[in-house]
């Protein structure tokens, strides 16, 4: 991706110059940083100076690892046309990092929102979430419908947590149950560690697997339930699809 005469400004000021020592320092950061994440790129502007210069300007989301605050660090990169035809970064200057607002720790699970259902033969899950008007929390709000005619709904609050510097959240039910609980990133899922109270007094434990499939369905499963010292099996996974806007009439 480098020119063999490129330069590179690492966060710390420090400064690399040439493609085979570029890949130096890349290797050893791949070796010592295992855990470390890049969550997201963010290209915010593409510029092209001459017919064989461009600039690139955003910002890189990333965090040491599952466990740690994520971080950003804005980005400066120039590429050139080579002869080959092919585009290659000749400058990239990292600027140093910085955390990241209450509010953007939470674009993690904004792939959360919109109006969401489940229907098996049993029962029909429908689920709403927002961003509260203040911006600093999701909201989630549900309902469950049997066949037979029972209905629970609740609503759930997630938000940033600046002491564990986690995300957690807390959800009370129609029953009177309530729990609380941490989200972290696990590979390409989402896992919820949560505790609480039922409404009839027994203790639960869960941790709650969210798999994005893409931006219309989400998978989620139960799995190490605990309910009143006793084990259940895990529950089979349930799918979660986006339903689309109701339709509008077109004026005329």
């Amino acid at each position: 991706m480098f020119t063999a005469n490129a330069e590179f400004l690492d966060e710390f000021g420090q400064l690399t110059q040439g493609r085979e020592a570029i890949v130096v320092v890349f290797e050893n950061v791949f070796r010592n940083s295992q855990g470390a994440t890049i969550d997201e790129i963010a290209i915010e502007r593409i510029r092209k100076i001459t017919d064989r210069v461009a600039m690139e300007e955003g910002v890189v989301f990333a965090a040491e690892s599952s466990d740690h605050l994520r971080t950003q660090s804005r980005y400066v990169a120039l590429h050139t046309l080579e002869a080959d035809g092919k585009w290659r970064i000749n400058s990239l200057k990292n600027l140093p990092t910085s955390s990241v607002s209450r509010k953007e720790q939470l674009e993690q699970l904004s792939w959360l929102t919109g109006d969401w259902v489940n229907e098996d033969d049993e029962s029909v899950v429908h689920t709403v979430c927002n961003w509260s008007d203040d911006g600093n929390y999701l909201l989630r709000r549900f309902t469950v419908q049997t066949r037979d005619g029972k209905e629970m709904s609740g609503v759930q609050r997630i938000g940033w947590d600046p002491a564990r510097k986690k995300i957690r959240s807390w959800t009370f039910d129609s029953h009177g149950g309530f729990f609380s609980g941490l989200w972290t990133k696990h590979d390409k899922q989402w896992l919820l560690n949560s505790a609480g109270v039922a409404a009839n007094g027994e203790s639960v434990t869960a941790t709650s697997a969210y798999t994005l499939h893409d931006a219309e369905m989400v998978t989620w499963q139960y799995r190490s339930l605990i309910v009143a010292g006793n084990v259940r099996e895990n529950l089979e996974p349930i799918t979660m699809v986006k339903r689309p806007p109701p339709p509008t009439r077109s004026a005329k």
